[in-house]
């Protein structure tokens, strides 16, 4: 029997492949299996932000947060559609949604910094980037200093 799961497996592979509009039948059905599986919910959203189709994509993580509230990389991909839309401020809520929910979870920390070092709020925008460096415990100097370099380069191109 073809349950939820095998869905999911189904259409990240369509993702994998490209086939955009295939991996979203199978999230579909996917969904219609259960309702309530959130990684399908999430996959759904991402493959609408691929796409373009950002209100669909922010429908998808929002039914991904009914099911699981705390779920950092909802908050985290909301963030970056809202981001892709330029609204900054409704970004950032998302990326300290995304940060209380997960302390450790780094990319948000970042985003979180370059979205602020773009609202010209820069002292914070740095202390955010120190924050995804702190739980950055495995990187290299080298890997500390490029993150850096490409943290400055956002801000310069924004």
């Amino acid at each position: 029997m073809k349950d939820a799961k095998y869905w999911l497996d189904q259409g990240m592979a369509y993702t994998k492949q490209g086939a955009a509009e295939k991996a979203l039948q199978a999230f579909d059905k996917s969904i219609a299996k259960d309702p309530l599986y959130f990684p399908a919910w999430m996959n759904r959203g991402n493959v609408h932000g691929m796409l373009g189709k950002h209100k669909e994509a922010l429908k998808c993580y929002d039914k991904a947060l009914e099911i699981k509230p705390d779920y950092a990389p909802a908050f985290f991909n909301k963030g970056l559609i809202l981001g892709e839309l330029n609204q900054l401020e409704k970004e950032l809520e998302e990326y300290d949604k995304a940060v209380k929910a997960d302390e450790q979870f780094i990319p948000a920390w970042y985003n979180r910094a370059i979205t602020l070092g773009k609202l010209g709020k820069m002292d914070e925008g740095y202390e955010s980037l120190k924050n995804a460096l702190k739980l950055s415990k495995d990187l290299g100097l080298l890997e500390i200093s490029e993150l850096i370099q490409k943290f400055l380069k956002e801000l310069e191109h924004s």
